[in-house]
């Protein structure tokens, strides 16, 4: 009988989309808006699909009720953020709650960034290193793009943050391994 051979298990990555704010800059719900030819949702949440990460949620607050159910038959979890009026910080400490325990890391984008490929998402998905527990970013020409990938070690510290200074001021306090 032949003995299995002990495979390193692959990471289990997840996406968190942050939809739960006012979309002021917007003037209209951001969530919903179309582009070509399908909501910005639906983009954001097929650009994850294409490489290959499935556990797909989104931070709902504002507008929540019209969100709900187009992430519904989409197959995507959504995760009510009750605080949504006190910013994306929060919306960010909602939806790492809501991680399984089995999520080695996680995406984190907002709704508004919708022009992420997939290949950019599969590059970072396949440069994970779980014995490098921090934040990886994808890069344009120097410049930190998104999403950025959290590590799990990284979980307990974000939900411990005031927010101040936002997600901006916690992921600068981690040296990232930029790709």
């Amino acid at each position: 009988s032949a003995t299995m051979s002990k495979r390193p298990q692959r990471p289990v990555l997840a996406a968190l989309i942050l939809a739960a704010g006012y979309s002021s800059r917007m003037g209209r719900f951001k969530a919903l808006l179309p582009m070509g030819g399908q909501s910005i949702i639906a983009h954001v949440v097929g650009a994850f699909r294409l490489a290959g990460i499935e556990r797909i949620s989104a931070v709902t607050g504002h507008n929540a009720e019209q969100l709900e159910p187009v992430l519904h038959d989409m197959g995507v979890g959504a995760v009510r953020n009750p605080d949504y009026n006190r910013g994306m910080y929060s919306s960010v400490q909602a939806g790492v709650a809501s991680l399984p325990e089995d999520v080695d890391a996680c995406f984190l984008l907002p709704v508004d960034i919708p022009l992420v490929r997939p290949a950019t998402i599969e590059m970072l998905a396949a440069g994970y290193l779980p014995e490098h527990p921090s934040i990886m970013y994808p890069r344009f020409n120097g410049q930190r793009g998104h999403p950025p990938l959290i590590a799990r070690a990284l979980f307990a510290e974000i939900l411990a943050g005031t927010g101040d200074g936002g997600l901006r001021a916690l992921l600068q306090n981690h040296q990232s391994t930029a790709t």
